[in-house]
């Protein structure tokens, strides 16, 4: 998995009243930029949804941009936002530019991130598929949902629980 390109502390606003600097955390052997992007990490590894840690710089537009996570399996952006969602507008460009785009909170709730608007308060959830074996995620539909995995694309993946803690 990629390492992180120079980690630098973010700002972060501490809800007892002032910015702080986020704390660099190795998950796995991987440096990340936050003890929050390493929690997230964990629950990715404990659902065994495969990810890689800042992989590559996006351009959307004039705006260069590093997702947190990409999640092959899933073919699936992964965004962790602390408190203060600073930056959410990037997070949604990269929704519009196509594909999956999940936000993760400092409260250990995941959500889809729409291509305009706020999220929905529906968590994403997590199954396992019955055709692939993989873990599918996403926002159930009518109940269920559709394996994100490459050559798949099962539906009527049963969730069994929501994504995060």
């Amino acid at each position: 998995m990629p390492q992180s390109r120079g980690a630098k502390p973010r700002t972060v606003i501490d809800l007892r009243g002032g910015p702080r600097a986020a704390i660099p955390t190795v998950h796995a052997g991987v440096l990340m930029r936050s003890r929050l992007e390493a929690r997230w990490a964990g629950v990715l590894d404990r659902e065994r949804i495969g990810w890689a840690y800042e992989p590559k710089t996006l351009r959307l537009g004039s705006t260069r941009y590093i997702p947190d996570f990409w999640l092959p399996g899933q073919r699936t952006w992964l965004e962790v936002k602390g408190p203060h969602w600073e930056r959410f507008e990037k997070t949604q460009a990269l929704a519009r530019a196509g594909g999956q785009v999940l936000v993760a909170t400092a409260s250990g709730v995941c959500w889809r991130v729409p291509r305009s608007g706020k999220p929905s308060q529906v968590e994403v959830q997590v199954g396992r598929c019955g055709t692939c074996g993989t873990t599918a995620l996403g926002v159930p539909s009518r109940g269920t949902l559709a394996c994100r995995a490459p050559g798949c694309g099962a539906r009527g993946v049963r969730p069994e629980a929501v994504l995060g803690w």
